[in-house]
């Protein structure tokens, strides 16, 4: 009997995540039989036929392989920023406080308008990364910075007790105690780095982009093709935590 329970609390997330998914389902379903406007609503069958069209179709998948490949771009450019202003951080606490006007602004400013307006002063291949890693920085470099102000003191006394050099601290001491947080902005970024990026590629129309081919869907009043799009990018969201959350547990067994 326990066994069982911990089966079904193992598996629980699963099968509660599965159920929702065909609830959402199931309410999108019974909207299009009761509405019956295809062009609002369209049927399960050409939404599901247009999200298959971004694994076969060239002038789908193409696009999407691009936005995919600056989404990834944007992340690692990102976390190595952020790496580096941790370790500013840890290097001299004070010495970051030159960096948090810029920091504040990339946080708190409205990305929409710095999108048009970098689109005028850089070339428009170079806006989203710059947008996307304006966004990223502030979030990855608060996760790593929580970590480390919730390090064990004893640990922290330890390490000034024994003069340990500043790169072996940060690189074999707080990077393996804050991989937790890492990984948890790393969740948080990679969906806010798709929706910001194919957000920057609408807004300057960027060609072989998925954002591009929002465009051309709500030009043509295309309503299949724009929800297939949504289901794309949420697809491919999942399977980045996923794999992110895979290598998080191989890690820790490792260790």
């Amino acid at each position: 009997m326990v066994k069982i329970q911990k089966k079904i609390s193992t598996y629980s997330p699963y099968l509660f995540g599965i159920s929702g998914i065909l609830l959402v389902t199931l309410i999108y379903f019974l909207i299009t039989i009761f509405q019956n406007n295809e062009f609002v609503y369209p049927s399960l069958s050409s939404v599901f036929v247009s999200f298959g069209g971004f694994f076969y179709d060239l002038n789908k998948f193409v696009p999407l392989a691009y936005s995919f490949f600056r989404v990834l771009i944007s992340v690692v450019i990102s976390f190595i920023i952020s790496l580096i202003l941790t370790f500013i951080f840890v290097l001299y606490k004070p010495l970051l406080n030159l960096f948090k006007p810029i920091l504040y602004i990339f946080k708190v400013a409205p990305l929409a308008a710095i999108t048009l307006y970098l689109f005028l002063i850089l070339p428009s291949n170079g806006v989203n990364y710059v947008v996307t890693c304006m966004l990223l920085i502030p979030l990855f470099l608060e996760a790593n910075i929580n970590g480390i102000n919730n390090i064990n003191k004893d640990i922290l006394d330890d390490l000034e007790l024994n003069k340990v050099n500043v790169f072996i601290k940060f690189f074999k001491v707080f990077i393996p105690i804050i991989f937790p947080y890492i990984i948890m902005s790393l969740f948080q970024g990679i969906g806010l780095a798709f929706k910001t990026t194919v957000m920057c590629e609408y807004l300057v129309l960027q060609e072989n982009s998925l954002g591009f081919l929002i465009k051309i869907y709500k030009d043509s009043l295309n309503t299949s093709d724009l929800i297939g799009s949504i289901l794309i990018i949420v697809f491919y969201v999942v399977i980045f935590e996923l794999i992110i959350k895979i290598f998080k547990k191989y890690l820790f067994t490792q260790e």
